[in-house]
């Protein structure tokens, strides 16, 4: 195939405005989403050096003893997302005090907007 060829298929590879979405939005989606929102949380270890996920991964469930799973996900180095399943639990990490993991004091923020965790200070915790 040459470049002429390619470039007539790619011009065929339009979408025009009468094909439309493929399926109508639910309008309790954006509720959903935004009740997820509200059980996450965001933290960062301050350590210039990776802490051993796997640890953190096992030992942190235990130590905030919620009363169901919280889903950890790693965003950037020693940036993660909690998603809580439930606001009691979310409620009680924040208020649980200073959490530190291998010495290296973890800060917790709440995001307020999605895809806000990339700005994020993580510079202030409650002592």
């Amino acid at each position: 195939m040459n470049a002429e060829e390619v470039a007539r298929l790619c011009e065929a590879l339009t979408l025009k405005e009468k094909d439309g979405p493929l399926m109508a939005l639910g309008a309790s989606m954006k509720e959903d989403g935004e009740k997820r929102l509200g059980l996450r949380m965001s933290g960062k270890l301050l350590s210039a050096k990776l802490v051993n996920r796997e640890a953190f991964f096992g030992v942190f469930p235990r130590i905030w003893r919620t009363l169901e799973e919280v889903d950890t996900e790693v965003i950037d180095g020693n940036i993660f997302s909690f998603t809580f399943r439930n606001e009691r639990d979310r409620q009680q990490v924040l208020n649980g005090g200073l959490w530190s993991f291998d010495k290296v004091l973890l800060v917790l923020e709440v995001p307020v907007r999605k895809g806000e965790i990339q700005g994020m200070q993580f510079n202030k915790a409650a002592f």
